[in-house]
């Protein structure tokens, strides 16, 4: 009898140990992937980044920042054909900001224009995570939408804001995609800089953001 009871406690020992090791290695061993515009690689604007926060809480060899300051969504094509391939697989998780500086140089400095150029950039934004999506389709991927920003100047594209939020919203549940939604948590004029960038704190906003959807 002592011997069985001893088994029995070196078995729960083990499975103990066991059931440590997996949960470790899903909470450790998750990688991100950053690609896209200046919401998501703001360190031209604010210090510390989105970047750096993240590498605060990410092993190196586990974070990839693609994205860059003025990217387009033809440019962030190009950041996909950068990812490696053997990041696809379950552990990987691909965060999408994308589309603002479509609609930044093809209505906001336009002198005139009309909603269907919005449309036009729907439509290839749909092309480029369908393209993403057939290269890392065993990947984890959230799209970012658009904040709004606090000065005046930009009120009067409120609209354009709305529009582009709700085609993110229905494209992301259409195809089973989370949605970081920026409207809840970059919504202070401290949370932005330089107009249209996420500050400091509104970077660490998004940080935070990004670990409770790891």
């Amino acid at each position: 009898m002592y011997y069985i009871f001893i088994i029995i406690i070196i078995l729960f020992i083990i499975y103990n140990n066991l059931f440590l090791v997996v949960e470790n290695f899903s909470s450790k061993n998750k990688t991100v992937i950053l690609i896209g515009d200046s919401i998501l690689q703001n360190k031209m604007y604010a210090d510390p980044s989105v970047e750096d926060y993240l590498s605060e809480k990410i092993p190196e060899e586990q974070l990839f920042c693609f994205a860059e300051d003025n990217s387009t969504i033809s440019i962030t094509r190009n950041q996909i054909n950068q990812i490696p391939d053997n990041l696809n697989n379950s552990y990987t998780y691909i965060f999408v900001s994308v589309g603002g500086n479509d609609i930044l140089n093809n209505i906001v400095y336009k002198t005139y224009t009309s909603k269907d150029v919005l449309f036009d950039i729907m439509t290839e934004y749909e092309n480029l995570i369908d393209y993403l999506h057939e290269k890392m389709n065993n990947c984890h991927i959230i799209l970012l939408n658009l904040y709004y920003p606090t000065t005046s100047f930009f009120k009067k594209y409120y609209n354009y804001i709305d529009t582009w939020n709700f085609f993110i919203k229905k494209y992301s549940n259409k195809h089973n995609f989370k949605l970081l939604d920026l409207t809840k948590i970059i919504n202070e004029p401290k949370d932005i800089t330089h107009f249209i960038e996420p500050s400091v704190l509104g970077g660490k906003k998004i940080t935070n953001k990004i670990e409770t959807l790891l």
